[in-house]
């Protein structure tokens, strides 16, 4: 895994991770029912198949679609998913990986975004 700054992988990672965080911060890290259509909607790859191949694009992406997309539309809140995911990044591999696999566990018992979690987070 190439883990310098300008790697496709900490654009696959956040793609995947600040979804989770919205979900859990407005769940209260109870997923509900919608928990998989947040996840989902949120997270380009996931929604659209469209990859962001640069960080400034996948941040950007992110953000817009916070704002557009799930009940809570607000940039303030945002600002706090971001600064949320940075600390689940700095907290250590083991926390990313259970925030990882909370998400396949999410959207594997999903009926229509079980493909999504094939493709993208298996």
């Amino acid at each position: 895994i190439d883990l310098r700054p300008e790697s496709t992988f900490w654009v696959k990672l956040l793609d995947i991770l600040v979804p989770f965080v919205y979900d859990n911060l407005t769940t209260c890290g109870d997923p509900t029912v919608e928990s998989a259509w947040t996840i989902t909607i949120l997270s380009p790859s996931l929604s659209w198949l469209d990859e962001p191949s640069v960080l400034h694009d996948a941040t950007l992406a992110l953000t817009r679609r916070m704002l557009i997309y799930p009940y809570w539309r607000n940039f303030d809140f945002a600002m706090l998913v971001w600064k949320t995911t940075m600390e689940l990044l700095s907290s250590g591999v083991h926390a990313v990986i259970k925030a990882l696999l909370t998400t396949r566990t999410i959207l594997e018992k999903s009926e229509s975004y079980y493909v999504g979690n094939k493709i993208f987070v298996d």
